[in-house]
Formats: C-alpha cells, structure tokens, sequence
C-alpha cells in the first residue's frame, strides 16, 4: 500500500522524506515519536513494500528513504538497488533486526547511510536523522559554492586549467589537449620527456586542524598544498594540484632527470609529517614516454594507495610493487575466521590477538586491495558477532555498527585491528560476567533449598542438582569454589546447626531430633553430631 502525504506546501529548506514497512505500527511510530518538521523534513508518501514504494519514486522525488530490509515483494536491499541503477543517490537509513545483520556488506556496497535496529527509539532515529541533515546542508552548500565558481571561472584560467588536467586524468576529455592546458598554466612541457604523476593522500586530524587553523580545513589543506609546491619546486619540474578527498595530485614533467622518485617523496613525507604532524600516504605510477600516457600513470598511482592499509601510513607505495600479487586462496583466509571464533569460544584473549594477527598477516601476505581486505573484515566481524549473538538474544546492543564503519573508512590496518580486538575483549568480559552472575545466582539457589529442606532425609547431590535443572558435576564443582564447601558438607553444617537448637530450647529425645534434622537412624545421627561438634548429642544438652 501506497500512502501520499502533502507534497506541494512546504518549506524550501525542508528535504522530503519517505517511509518504507510492511508493519503500519512501525511506520506509524516514526511519525508519531518524531516531529519531522521541527528537525527538517517533510514526510511525502508511506509504502509497505519496495515495489509501491518504486512506484512514487517514478513520480515523486525523495532525498531521505527509511526502509525495513525484510519485506514482501521486494524488500529493502532490492529497492536500494533498483533506485540505484536508476541513478537515484536518495540517503538511506536500514531498518534492521538481528536476523539481517548478516546483510551489512550489500548495504555497505549499496551506499546505505545508517543502521537502526528495532525496535525504534525516539533519541536514535532522531540523532540520525539530523547528522544526514548536516551532510545534505553541507552538500548543498558545496553545491551552491560551486555555482558560484563557476560565475568567476573566466577570472580564474588557473582553476580552469586544474579542472580541465582534472578531467583529463579521469578520462572525461581527451589526452591529446594535455599538453596545451599545461602550457597555458606556464609550464613548459617537452614531449620528448618521461612524464609521471603520483598523488599524495593526507590523513587530517581534526583537533590538529581545530588547534593551529580555528577548525578551518579547508585553510589547512591548502597550507599543505603549497608547502608542496616549495618543498618540490627545488627538485624538479612538478606540477602541484588539490584533488579530492584529501588527496594531492602531483605530474612530474621530467621524471627523465630524477634519480629516484621514491626517495623525493619519502623527503616529503618526513617534512610534512615533521611541520604539520599527520600522516601522509604516497601512490607512485610509472614513468611513460607520452604525455598522452599520464592518464595510465595517475590510475597506478591510485591504484598504489589502494595498499595503504596492508603497507600502513607514512610511505610510498610504487604500482610495480602491487602489478603482480599472489592468488588468494579463500580456504585459507576463512580458516583464519575460524580459528579466531574457536579462540573466543574458548575465552583465550591471547589466542584470539594471535589468530587475528595471522589473518591481517595472511591478507598482507596475498596483498589483498583495500575493498577485498574490507570485505574479508567484514566477514570476519559477522562471525564473530554471530558466535556472541547466542549469549545475548534479548539484547541489540551486542551488535556494534561503528566496527563495521571504521572498517569501510580507516586508513589503517593497525587501527582496524585493535578496534576489532577491543570489541572482542569488551563483549567477552561481559559474557563472563553474565555467567558468573547466572552461577552465582545458581548456588543462591542451591544454598536456600538446602536451608528449607534440611530434614529431607533423602536429600543429596542428586536431589538438588535435579531441583536447579543442572548436572551433579556442574552444582558439585561450582558449589566448592563459590562456598568453600561440598554439597554434604554444607548440608551436614546446617543439619547440626538446627541440632544443636533443639537439643538447647526443646525436651525432644535424640531420636526425635534426629528425624527433625533429616536422619532417619538416630545411631548414625549421634555419630556424626560428635564428629562435627566434638561431643554426644545428650552431652551437649546436659553441657
């Protein structure tokens, strides 16, 4: 079903938003916990599957898709999908439970924005909703910056030509004009020479840009920018320009001349890490006779970065390296998953930092590229979670999605895996202490029955390990250790403590208090009370 709500008044600024759940109360919950309007967005149509919901899209516009993944006719995964062949870039939150999560990676490779899990919170939905708000308006602004470059274009032929080497690398205008557009920004380009480009990517840390530039990065990155330019300029004959991303793409015009490449950028690495204190990562493509071959040299260059987080930060990473790289062997790489998830069943930390390290090791080994090693991770982090989800299946806050997206956007392969460790130690912790409290509560248990039926004269290990629902080895061994006292001994105790009462306050006869205390033989009853308490039961009456 197919629910059109107001789509013509309403405030420019608000961006419109959609609700996609085969459950009405789902959908109805949102719109009654939130008010969307307040935060910035107009409702326009509700669906209860994907297909009517591909219907408005045909007609109607939607910035903001929330969906549930599980639905009839089409569910949420192939409505991503669909809208996404159809060029449609709408923000997408998932709606999810338990039974999905092992859809993350198709979402992730879908360009889903968020995960919600059922059931909704008010708090949750809304601290979502408002951070895609702060990237639309960020988009937007960008967006309208933009146009307004565009009006001083014919002021600026340098940005002009930057744009137009731009598209000339990503294969949007031809290679043979890349000449001219050089020369036009006052560099002299020979054709005779070897041509290179490499690209340099910057990891910026926000309080460092926040402590120096007033949080303004955009200054910061250009800072960088130009230190490039002076640091290369001495070196050779290098072209210097902003990319995207954080991203510096540097065309050297005489790579003929240069000794070594690597080692002029392995100088800049070390200046920039000593004057501005990040990390800097650095792509190097071959060097090529034709300028027309540049495009191929720039494309090895990215390619190169695509290792950073198997080679890590702080390097140069030359395409030759990773042209050939060894066949990976899928049966090894998940036999590592499963080592890993064996080591945790066995609550051994220090097997499961080791086995973890051997899976980062073998990824490194094959030289996995930067979107198989995140799959693979990926993988790795659903098993894991799998295995613990059986400890906590009341629970939604076993499952960590921020592990999934350090993942997607760390540069680090370091990072990753102490991020992974961290999380495997912090629910272990808290599975172990959930079983030494559900022991504990056990023994409670065991401890009051055996207190209120003490004269119970069949009362054995038997009879309160079937009473608890445990086995007679788990309440024998656990009773021990958390007491300091065995089953009988324990029993025994308290069956001489109660003896002693009524031999003190009662004129009951020994046999009778025999039977009392749960001993159906008063000569073994008298035994025992002398062998604990170090005197006859009629002695310590008279005493």
């Amino acid at each position: 079903m197919l629910t059109f709500y107001c789509k013509k008044e309403y405030a420019s600024s608000m961006y419109k938003l959609m609700i996609v759940d085969d459950e009405v109360k789902v959908r109805d919950r949102i719109v009654d916990i939130i008010d969307l309007e307040s935060i910035g967005f107009k409702l326009v149509a509700t669906a209860s599957n994907g297909l009517d919901a591909l219907e408005y899209f045909d007609e109607g516009d939607v910035e903001v898709l929330i969906t549930d993944i599980n639905m009839p006719f089409l569910d949420g995964l192939g409505l991503v999908s669909e809208l996404r062949k159809n060029g449609n870039d709408c923000r997408v939150i998932f709606l999810t439970g338990y039974d999905e999560f092992e859809y993350a990676k198709e979402a992730i490779a879908l360009g889903v924005d968020k995960y919600i899990l059922k059931p909704i919170t008010k708090n949750e939905i809304t601290e979502v909703l408002q951070d895609i708000k702060k990237s639309l308006d960020d988009k937007y602004d960008k967006t309208q910056q933009i146009k307004n470059l565009q009006k001083e274009v014919n002021k600026n032929k340098l940005l002009l030509n930057e744009m137009t080497i731009f598209d000339i690398l990503d294969g949007k205008l031809p290679s043979n004009i890349l000449s001219e557009t050089i020369s036009k920004m006052g560099v002299v380009c020979n054709t005779d020479s070897l041509v290179n480009s490499s690209v340099v990517e910057v990891k910026i840390d926000k309080n460092i840009v926040k402590e120096h530039f007033e949080s303004n990065y955009l200054l910061f990155f250009y800072t960088i920018i130009e230190f490039c330019k002076t640091d290369l300029e001495e070196k050779g004959e290098f072209l210097v320009l902003k990319g995207s991303d954080n991203k510096i793409v540097v065309i050297c015009l005489n790579a003929r001349e240069i000794s070594s490449l690597e080692n002029v950028f392995n100088q800049l690495i070390r200046n920039i890490n000593l004057i501005f204190n990040v990390d800097v990562t650095v792509g190097i493509g071959g060097k090529y006779e034709n300028l027309d071959n540049l495009t191929t040299s720039y494309e090895e260059a990215l390619y190169g970065l695509d290792y950073q987080l198997i080679d890590g930060n702080n390097r140069v990473i030359l395409f030759r390296e990773n042209s050939s790289k060894n066949i990976v062997d899928e049966k090894v790489v998940y036999s590592k998953i499963d080592k890993i998830v064996e080591s945790i069943a066995q609550n051994d930390m220090n097997k499961v930092t080791k086995n973890i390290d051997l899976f980062f090791s073998v990824l490194s080994f094959y030289r996995v590229e930067t979107n198989m090693f995140r799959t693979y991770t990926i993988n790795l982090i659903i098993k894991v979670f799998e295995h613990f989800h059986k400890y906590f299946e009341e629970e939604k806050t076993i499952i960590d999605f921020s592990l999934i997206d350090r993942v997607v956007n760390s540069k680090s392969e370091e990072e990753i895996k102490n991020a992974i460790v961290r999380q495997i130690k912090d629910i272990s912790i808290k599975i172990e202490q959930n079983k030494k409290d559900e022991r504990l509560e056990i023994i409670r248990e065991g401890t009051k029955y055996l207190n209120e039926n003490y004269s119970m004269t069949y009362l054995d290990l038997s009879t309160l390990a079937n009473e608890l629902h445990v086995s007679t080895s788990y309440i024998s061994k656990e009773f021990k250790r958390i007491t300091g006292k065995t089953v009988i001994e324990y029993l025994t105790n308290i069956r001489m403590e109660k003896a002693k009462e009524l031999l003190k306050n009662t004129n009951l006869k020994v046999f009778e208090i025999s039977m009392r205390v749960g001993y159906d033989d008063a000569n073994y009853f008298s035994y025992n009370f002398r062998k604990h308490i170090g005197t006859s039961p009629l002695k310590y009456r008279k005493s």
